[in-house]
C-alpha cells in the first residue's frame, strides 16, 4: 500500500517481521516507507515448521526457506519438505529468513539449494560449522559477514567454486580456518 507522509511509522522498530503476501518483497522492499524495515518477510499459502525452520510452497510449487527460530543452534536446511504427500525439493532460502537467528552454531545447507542470499548469516559470531551443498551456484554478499566464530568451511560443489558477490561475504572470517571441498576443485576454489 502506498504511504503518504514520513510520520506513518515513527518509532515503530524498523527491526520487527512485517509479513506480506507471496510474491511481493521486490515491492515493498523497494518503497518509500516500507523499504526501511529489515525483517520483511512473504507469507505462503502452505507452510510446514521442521526443526525451528518454516518452509514455504509458492504458487509455482518452489519450497522456500522463510524464517527460523530465534534461538535455534543447529540449522539443517532440508533437501526436500514433503507437502500434501507430495515430496517437493527445498531450492531458495529467502534474503533475511535467518536475520533474528544469532544463536547459530552449526549450518548444513541441503543439497538442493541454488545460492545462500545477500546477507543471510551476517553478524552470526557463534556459527562454527557450514557445510554447503553441492547445488550452491552463488553466495551472496556480506553472508557470512563477522562470523567471528568460524572453524571450518565444507562445499559440495565440485567443479566450478560457488560464485561470491561482492568483497564481504567472508569479511571477519580467518583466513586460516579449514575449507574442505571435493576432490579435483582445487583449482576453481583458489582462483
Amino acid at each position: 500500500p502506498y504511504i503518504q507522509g514520513g510520520g506513518t511509522f515513527t518509532g515503530v522498530s524498523k527491526s520487527i517481521p512485517l509479513y506480506i503476501p507471496e510474491g511481493t518483497y521486490s515491492t515493498y522492499s523497494t518503497q518509500y516507507g516500507w523499504k526501511d524495515f529489515t525483517n520483511i518477510r512473504e507469507v505462503y499459502d502452505k507452510s510446514t515448521y521442521i526443526n525451528g525452520i518454516t518452509y514455504g510452497l509458492s504458487k509455482d510449487n518452489v519450497v522456500v526457506v522463510y524464517m527460523a527460530d530465534s534461538d535455534i543452534k543447529n540449522v539443517e536446511i532440508a533437501s526436500s519438505v514433503e507437502f500434501d504427500g507430495i515430496e517437493y525439493p527445498v531450492t531458495t532460502i529467502i534474503e533475511n529468513s535467518f536475520s533474528m537467528s544469532k544463536q547459530i552454531e552449526t549450518l548444513i545447507i541441503g543439497d538442493n539449494i541454488k545460492s545462500i542470499p545477500n546477507r543471510t548469516f551476517e553478524n552470526n559470531t557463534k556459527l562454527r560449522l557450514i557445510v554447503i551443498g553441492g547445488s550452491v551456484t552463488s553466495i551472496g554478499n556480506n553472508a557470512f559477514y563477522n562470523c567471528t566464530s568460524l572453524e571450518e568451511i565444507n562445499s559440495g560443489k565440485a567443479g566450478t567454486a560457488p560464485y561470491i558477490q561482492g568483497g564481504g561475504t567472508f569479511t571477519g572470517v580467518s583466513k586460516s580456518i579449514p575449507v574442505y571441498i571435493p576432490e579435483g576443485s582445487l583449482t576453481s576454489y583458489s582462483t
